[in-house]
């Protein structure tokens, strides 16, 4: 052999075993990677005899893994009577087939104590509020799972509130109530397992990112899966029986101390049930004998941040209350998919879509819940209950935007009486929105109200029992277009009904801090505690939040880091509720301290009512208007304008005349342009002058109130000079404030202003 064919012989063997070397270091770099340490809990004390208590065991297992950089905790067959198990990064918790971790008994005190939450625990309930109490938990931690074909038996669990608002309520410490609750936890995966009885909550999940749940099985009595404030996150393949609660539900609650949006969650590919508790396990699938069956998917109830860009797809639900969509607690809900869905036997609705004002969350927050941008197609539902099809309703000024209804075909027993045509529906306001208290609908199909944008195609509803109902209502909707509606209706009653409301009044509010209300909310008196009607817009100043949005009234104020406060127009909007009955809407931008004249340099922050300003409240009473007019009723009417103010111009007082008549004049022009209605040119304009006690109350401003109002017929005065104030002497009392509120209501029906 010479030298090349030598040479090339060696270059062959050495290519041959080089490759081979670069195989094995690959192949070893990778299995090294992948090379997971098992922490085998039997090793650290755990007997597995459902006897013994073996979470210290299991928790030393963990503690080992945790300062090795994490691990495999490794749970063979056996049944492991446990109490808190504290889960750390770089964890998976493995459940092997045969292997069930099963709940110590609360007299055991085998759980962790609730952890101090620090503050708002009255804005959600315990359960959202305290975790370290759960049979499984953690907290910051990531890169941990639950894995394995293994089971979780929560029988000693509990299935209340262990606390609420700081109080036991469902028992001493050492109660556990959640199977499992991680909470600020990142890149979780829950894989296989099957939880029975899983307390109050089977799985809560809060603030947690990046996270997957596969082919879990949950069949317990209260919530199955809640995933509150998370985002990016996966559930498939999961089977859910909840026949007392909730089966998948996604909140917002405030147990992050801030309002935190629950978005980008996928879920498909889920069978959602509502039979008798441990059916999943043993097949029987026998009807849970209580009043109502829950065991549905939901949005809520807990919502302050809301919820965003959600999807479910290619789930069936049998024996339960189908879907439901709520938004109450100031927060938005929008862009919703869900599509490719199958009910059976539906308890109450299978859809049902809704905002309100519950507004369970911190009080000095003033914005409406909002809810935009929902698409459901290819439903098919039977045997549902009769009260009605499918629901979607705003609230009043606030209404929902933009749904999509699609290849949606609905059967039902039917048996709705003609009457319930003219049925007052309740309004959700602060209302807890469970659709069985609103009980029958004026529709059997579906019934809409407080709506912009609703778009139906290819509906049918189908009914066993005679139907005298319209198969669709619309309440207060505009941008409707409905096509290919496939919808039985009895002789004489028509298939799409619109219901008209009459004129929906409006009243314009401002001025300044007397106005705005600087009396206790512990004065409050009660029957001004609670509004149904009133519909409140709120400015102060701030352009930006001039959104045009309304919510419930509640007494507040503008003015931040002070109590919350009422004045005089509470009083007014109560007593307008009670002549009417039926929805209104106030407008109303109010600033303590403010002057007209712009040579009051002590008006607050620089703000003015005059038009001329650079910070006019004037310019930003308008623009709110602007914003508040296409959310009003087709057919509103501005009764007119509520007015006090005048403390701030004392030092111009004898311009005061001028001045005023120019903000009026600059309000109703503006009225005349916007809406094309010449009326508002002599729009009803109410003032109120101040107490003679009063520090501010100039009588020049008086005068000038007086004048203006012997000048303009459509201005009148209410008087103020007797009432008593608060020791500020500036602001009224509560004796006071309401004595006002009756005045300027008396002078608004003696002047025929209200009806």
């Amino acid at each position: 052999m010479n030298k090349i064919s030598k040479f090339g012989e060696l270059l062959r063997t050495n290519i041959k075993y080089g490759t081979l070397l670069f195989l094995c270091l690959l192949c070893s770099n990778s299995y090294a990677q992948n090379v997971v340490t098992l922490y085998n809990v039997l090793d650290y004390g755990a007997k597995g005899d459902g006897i013994t208590l073996d979470s210290p065991a299991i928790n030393a297992a963990i503690e080992a893994a945790d300062k090795a950089g994490g691990g495999q905790i490794l749970l063979p067959a056996g049944t492991y009577l446990c109490g808190s198990i504290r889960l750390k990064s770089n964890i998976d918790l493995h459940l092997s087939a045969g292997c069930t971790i099963l709940a110590a008994d609360a007299s055991m005190k085998a759980y962790d104590e609730s952890e101090s939450f620090g503050g708002f625990p009255e804005y959600q309930d315990g359960g959202h509020t305290y975790f370290h109490n759960s049979l499984i938990w953690a907290e910051g931690e990531k890169n941990i799972s639950i894995t394995g074909h293994g089971m979780i038996d929560g029988k000693g669990l509990t299935h209340k509130d262990t606390e609420k608002a700081g109080k036991v309520l469902g028992g001493s410490i050492g109660t556990g109530d959640k199977a499992i609750a991680l909470k600020e936890c990142r890149q979780v995966t829950i894989r296989d397992i099957t939880i029975y009885r899983g307390g109050h909550f089977g799985i809560i999940m809060t603030g947690c990112d990046l996270s997957t749940i596969d082919n879990v099985t949950i069949d317990t009595n209260r919530d199955g899966f809640d995933i509150d404030c998370c985002k990016y996150m996966t559930i498939t393949n999961c089977r859910i029986n909840t026949p007392r609660d909730d089966a998948l539900v996604l909140k917002s609650s405030y147990a992050l101390k801030k309002p935190v949006l629950c978005e980008h969650i996928a879920i498909s590919n889920c069978n959602i049930t509502g039979y008798k508790c441990g059916s999943l396990l043993d097949g029987t699938y026998i009807p849970e004998p209580v009043g109502w069956v829950c065991g549905r998917f939901k949005l809520g109830t807990e919502s302050n941040g809301g919820y965003r860009n959600i999807s479910l797809t290619n789930c069936t639900f049998m024996y339960s209350s189908g879907l439901a969509f709520e938004e109450v607690d100031q927060g938005r809900m929008e862009n919703i998919v869900v599509s490719n869905i199958t009910m059976s036997h539906v308890h109450h609705y299978p859809i049902y879509i809704t905002t309100g004002c519950r507004n369970r969350g911190p009080k000095n927050v003033t914005r409406p819940s909002t809810a935009r941008d929902i698409q459901i197609s290819n439903v098919v539902a039977d045997d549902c209950d009769s009260l009605c099809s499918i629901i979607v309703t705003g609230m009043p000024g606030a209404p929902i935007r933009n749904v999509w209804l699609s290849n949606i075909r609905l059967f039902f027993k039917g048996g709705g009486t003609r009457d319930l045509v003219n049925k007052d529906y309740r309004e959700q306001g602060t209302n807890y929105p469970e659709p069985k208290f609103a009980g029958w609908t004026p529709a059997y199909g579906l019934y809409a109200r407080h709506v912009d944008g609703l778009y139906a195609d290819n509906l049918t509803f189908r009914y066993e029992r005679k139907e005298e109902r319209p198969a669709v209502v619309l309440d207060d909707v505009k941008n409707v277009n409905i096509s290919n509606l496939n919808a039985p209706t009895a002789d004489g009653v028509s298939q799409v009904q619109t219901i008209e409301h009459g004129e929906a009044a409006v009243i314009l509010t401002a001025g300044q801090s007397n106005a705005d209300g600087r009396v206790p909310l512990s004065e409050l008196p009660e029957e001004l505690k609670t509004y149904r009607y009133c519909y409140l817009s709120y400015g102060s100043g701030n352009f930006e939040n001039a959104t045009g949005e309304f919510s419930l009234f509640t007494p507040r104020v503008a003015k931040p880091k002070i109590e919350d406060s009422w004045g005089f127009d509470a009083v007014v909007y109560k007593q307008l509720e009670n002549l009417w009955q039926k929805p209104f809407y106030v407008i109303k931008q109010t600033m303590g301290g403010t002057a007209i004249d712009t040579s009051c340099e002590q008006s607050t922050n620089g703000w003015f009512w005059s038009y001329e300003s650079d910070k006019s409240l004037l310019k930003a009473f308008e623009h709110q208007i602007d914003d508040c007019l296409p959310n009003l009723p087709q057919n509103y009417d501005i009764k007119c304008l509520i007015w006090h103010q005048g403390e701030g111009d004392q030092n111009a007082a004898d311009r005061y005349y001028d001045n005023l008549k120019t903000v009026i004049s600059h309000i109703r022009q503006h009225l005349v342009e916007k809406t094309g209605q010449k009326k508002y040119d002599k729009l009803p304009v109410i003032f109120g002058t101040f107490s003679k006690d009063s520090r501010q109350g100039s009588p020049v401003v008086a005068e000038a109130l007086h004048r203006l109002a012997h000048d303009d017929k459509n201005i009148h005065v209410v008087e103020a000079n007797d009432l008593s104030l608060l020791r500020d002497k500036l602001h009224f009392d509560a004796q006071g404030a309401q004595i006002l509120g009756k005045r300027f209501y008396e002078t608004m029906k003696q002047q025929n202003i209200v009806r």
